[in-house]
This record gives C-alpha cells, sequence and structure tokens, in this order.
C-alpha cells in the first residue's frame, strides 16, 4: 500500500521549496521535473511536468474560475482541448507508475481545484503539506513572475487558497509558513518529514539532514 503526500498553495508560496526538500530527503516527487528558473525558482520547482500539463489543461477547460481566466493566455502552446477521456487515460498511466512506491507526492498549484475529478486515482493514504506565505510577499512575488496586475495576482491567490483550505480540512494536513522554514529549517523541516512518513517504517530510507541542508536563504524569493 502507498501513501501520498501532496503540496498544496497558490504558486509563488513557497511550495517548490516545501517539494524540494522532501525530494532532497528521498520522497519522490515524479520523473520529469520542471526544472530551475535563474530568476524566479533558482533550486527548482520539483514538480512533474507530465501531472502539470494535465491539470492545467482540466483547469483550462473544464475547471477555470473566472478570476483565472487571464491564465488561458499562458497556455497557448497546449493542445487545444483534448477530449476528457484522453487525459484521464494520460493521468492514470502517469499514476500507474507509481505503483509499488511506498510513499510519494505531488507539488501542485492546482492539485486542489482538480482533486474532485481525480482523488479516487490515488491511494487510499492521503496526507497534505500546505504551504503558507505573507499575502503582500505572495502577491509581489506572483506579479513580478507573471507580469499580472496586483488585482488579478489577488484574485487567483483567493482562488487556490480557497482550494486548498478546503482540500485540507477534509484530509490529515501539516500546515508550513514558508518565512519559517527559510529561519528554522531543522525544525520545520523535520517536523514536516515526520508528518509525511508517521506510522510508516521508513525512517532509515529518508535523509533528513539533507532536505534540512538544502534549505537556505536564497529561497525566499522577491519575484
Amino acid at each position: 500500500m502507498s501513501r501520498f503526500v501532496g503540496v498544496l498553495g497558490a504558486g509563488r508560496c513557497g511550495s517548490s521549496g516545501v517539494a524540494g526538500a522532501l525530494s532532497v530527503a528521498g520522497i519522490f516527487m515524479g520523473f520529469d521535473l520542471i526544472g530551475a528558473h535563474q530568476e524566479f525558482n533558482s533550486k527548482g520547482h520539483f514538480e512533474d511536468r507530465n501531472l502539470y500539463t494535465i491539470h492545467r489543461l482540466l483547469v483550462r477547460d473544464y475547471l477555470m474560475h473566472p478570476a483565472m481566466k487571464w491564465e488561458t493566455d499562458l497556455l497557448g502552446d497546449m493542445p487545444h482541448k483534448p477530449p476528457f477521456s484522453e487525459l484521464v487515460a494520460n493521468y492514470d498511466r502517469q499514476l500507474a507508475k507509481r505503483d509499488g512506491m511506498p510513499i510519494w507526492g505531488i507539488k501542485c498549484s492546482f492539485l486542489a481545484r482538480v482533486w474532485d475529478l481525480v482523488s479516487h486515482r490515488y491511494p487510499e493514504d492521503v496526507r497534505f503539506i500546505m504551504v503558507h506565505r505573507g499575502w503582500e510577499a505572495m502577491t509581489g512575488s506572483r506579479m513580478g513572475h507573471s507580469g499580472a496586475s496586483k488585482e488579478l495576482a489577488e484574485q487567483r491567490q483567493s482562488v487556490l487558497m480557497a482550494d486548498s483550505f478546503k482540500l485540507a480540512a477534509e484530509y490529515p494536513t501539516h500546515h508550513v509558513v514558508y518565512e519559517e522554514l527559510i529561519a528554522y529549517p531543522q525544525r520545520v523541516v523535520t517536523e514536516m518529514l515526520d508528518f509525511a512518513i508517521a506510522d510508516l517504517d521508513l525512517d532509515s530510507d529518508l535523509d533528513f539532514q539533507a532536505g534540512i541542508d538544502w534549505i537556505d536563504a536564497s529561497m525566499c524569493h522577491h519575484v
């Protein structure tokens, strides 16, 4: 039986930092991870590229919130509305690759938005780590990252944070404050790894110290 650990957040909240610490410590976060961006995520996104693409298409074509419609322009290079059955079949293929893994995770800011469509495809043993960041810092980072206005950035954050809070209320969830992760990595990373593997005999399989050491102040991005 597998355990799934999902990383929730609105994007630009520090979820890449949390996912990176989990990955470096030894929790599988994906096969083809979106790489680093020198300006926005210099240590990597730790986001499975295939699942990210499917999530974005599901949101764009089936679950788009009016406050997020401006993002459709960012999906111009993606296929034009693939059939829902094709997206689901691809999703199943991606998750099947994880069969037999004792613990694995996904980081995606759209995971909470698509969860009701895909949750029955996940293991029964589900946990989430939800990442929080100061509202103004998150807004400024989103504006710098995407060029969105403050109004649009805050609208997007409101939708995705509401999605995440709703999901967090339904499953065991550990909350991480990004500013605390940067300031106190020893405590915060240890607590979130303890939560991720609670009741599993995996302590010897994970490198807690590697996850702790991976966090540094350079990750506290302003954009």
